[in-house]
């Protein structure tokens, strides 16, 4: 690790260099600075990665939702969140905010009260909704903030499909892992594929399970495995 320091000592003065020839051209007026019409905040630097830019920024929108509560009432919802996308965007800065209601009524009527579309003054200028959609969930799924990997599936039979996801859900969490599966069925507005969504405490824990199914597949001399064959390899 000391040497590798020394290696990358030379690389650190070139940052600084960049850096500070950058701060040069704004202090002299050659780079222009942008002013936004309402109070913005910014999270991030130069780095490219790895110093919680994204965490940071789940968890400010978090605690200012809990401290704005007023606009999510206004709608009738009994939980909202955000999420942001970080692996396999389709573009920088993806994410979505979902409302939880008590009834998928509450949640139609919801469409009636709100329209993310017509964001008005300076918000229209804070972000570009791409669609709005309402979901209805097929089985017990429990809103916990976690690590989520999304599927976006075609079911000719969903409720058939349901039931095998609520069994090896069972099998997993009988192993000794903790991930929640919801199965969600698009109700209009954006999306007509289903929405399967497995919900880990970490990305570690939920690659640790997909570990399992594949050692599942070698089990089987490289043959493909389907939903059945895991449910038996969890329950083993």
């Amino acid at each position: 690790m000391h040497t590798l320091k020394w290696f990358l000592w030379p690389f650190s003065l070139l940052y600084l260099l960049i850096t500070e020839c950058r701060n040069f051209l704004f202090d002299q007026g050659f780079l222009s600075s942008h002013k936004a019409d309402i109070k913005t905040l910014v999270i991030g630097n130069l780095a490219i990665g790895g110093s919680g830019k994204t965490p940071l920024t789940i968890w400010f929108i978090q605690e200012m939702m809990k401290e704005n509560q007023a606009p999510f009432e206004a709608i009738g919802a009994d939980v909202a969140g955000v999420c942001v996308t970080k692996t396999g965007n389709q573009y920088p800065g993806e994410m979505f905010v979902w409302n939880a209601f008590p009834s998928v009524e509450k949640a139609m009527e919801a469409t009636d009260l709100y329209d993310p579309m017509k964001a008005t003054g300076p918000y229209k200028k804070m972000r570009k909704v791409q669609y709005s959609s309402t979901f209805k969930p097929l089985k017990e799924f429990k809103l916990q903030p976690a690590y989520e990997r999304l599927w976006r599936l075609n079911l000719n039979d969903p409720m058939a499909y349901t039931q095998k996801i609520v069994e090896l859900e069972e099998a997993i969490r009988a192993a000794g892992h903790d991930m929640n599966i919801g199965v969600f069925q698009p109700l209009g507005g954006g999306t007509e594929v289903f929405h399967v969504r497995a919900v880990s405490q970490t990305a570690g824990d939920l690659g640790k399970v997909i570990d399992e199914y594949y050692a599942e597949v070698q089990e089987m001399g490289g043959q493909r495995w389907d939903t059945s064959s895991l449910i038996k390899r969890f329950r083993k």
